[in-house]
């Protein structure tokens, strides 16, 4: 809707003036410090998405009406957090190079994080495969529902197994100053507008387009085709 554009624009505004210049830099890493918020709003942005997906594809398979708007949202879901995702990865990335001095490690949360993307192009994959809209409705929301699994297992990994990802939220309290704390909200909640857009638009862009081909193949029914 476009009022979530209206918000979603001062927020990246605001967060972008606290990020590049209101907080200061980070003490080890300096400037390059910065992109840390972004990638985190991202990445909480991706787990959501993904959540929602969940939520909406249980609705596809026990709700007997409105099941095909439910099934645009499900696409929508699973397409914006697999473009979070990929944010998340390619922010983490460049993050990584100057806190780690590597692109890429074996860490928990990245190697389930890559794991997480590739069950959901999979997901988008197994969608297009399939021509029989109440089939692919049936068979994306049991697969939506399978490989949710990896999503919990992506915010639990830094606690479960050995990690050099830093953790924003602890039991012991939270380990970044207030101002990065003010920066990191204003981002996760500009990159969540933002993605509440691009779901609605892609959900209504999904239904146009199944009405569309519905009349195409009427009128190609009625000429004999």
């Amino acid at each position: 809707m476009r009022y979530l554009r209206w918000i979603s624009l001062p927020l990246w505004i605001a967060a972008l003036y606290l990020a590049l210049i209101w907080v200061p830099d980070e003490k080890s890493l300096g400037v390059s410090y910065r992109i840390f918020y972004i990638h985190l709003g991202m990445a909480w942005t991706a787990l959501l998405a993904l959540t929602a997906n969940f939520v909406v594809s249980l609705l596809v398979l026990f709700m007997k009406r409105r099941r095909e708007s439910l099934d645009h949202y499900a696409q929508a879901t699973a397409e914006v957090g697999l473009l979070m995702t990929t944010a998340t990865l390619a922010s983490g990335m460049l993050w990584a190079k100057v806190a780690w001095g590597a692109y890429w490690t074996w860490d928990p949360r990245l190697t389930t994080t890559a794991i997480l993307w590739f069950l959901y192009a999979g997901y988008l994959l197994l969608r297009e495969a399939m021509d029989q809209p109440q089939r692919r409705m049936v068979y994306s929301a049991v697969y939506g529902l399978i490989v949710f699994i990896d999503v919990p297992i992506v915010y639990l990994s830094v606690r479960w197994w050995t990690s050099i990802h830093p953790v924003v939220f602890t039991e012991s309290g939270i380990n970044i100053t207030p101002q990065m704390l003010v920066a990191v909200i204003f981002f996760f909640f500009a990159t969540l507008f933002l993605a509440l857009d691009l779901i609605t638009l892609r959900a209504k862009q999904q239904a146009l387009r199944e009405r569309i081909e519905r009349i195409r193949e009427q009128r190609l029914g009625e000429l004999g085709y």
